[in-house]
C-alpha cells in the first residue's frame, strides 16, 4: 500500500509566535500527541508535544491559583 493512501493529506503545524492557548486547541480538536512547529518558510524548525503544552498551562493556573490565594489573604498587598 502506497504511503499516499494513508497520510494525512491536511497537515496541521504551529508557528514559535503562535499562543499555547491556540495551539492547545489544534492539538485537542485534532487529538494529535505531537505538533511540528514551523518558522516564516514553512521549514520545520521543532516539534511541540502535547504534555509540554499541557505542563505550561498547568503552571499558568498553579501561578493564577498562587496570586488569587495571595489577595484574599492580603498577603503582598498594602
Amino acid at each position: 500500500m502506497a504511503v499516499a493512501q494513508v497520510m494525512t493529506s491536511e497537515v496541521a503545524f504551529c508557528r514559535p509566535d503562535d499562543w499555547v492557548n491556540d495551539v492547545w486547541s489544534v492539538i485537542k480538536e485534532r487529538r494529535l500527541k505531537n505538533l511540528p512547529v514551523v518558522n516564516q518558510n514553512s521549514v520545520p524548525i521543532g516539534v511541540l508535544n502535547a504534555r509540554d503544552v499541557l505542563q505550561v498551562l498547568l503552571e499558568d493556573v498553579e501561578y493564577e491559583e498562587q496570586l488569587l490565594s495571595d489577595y484574599v489573604s492580603c498577603v503582598g498587598y498594602r
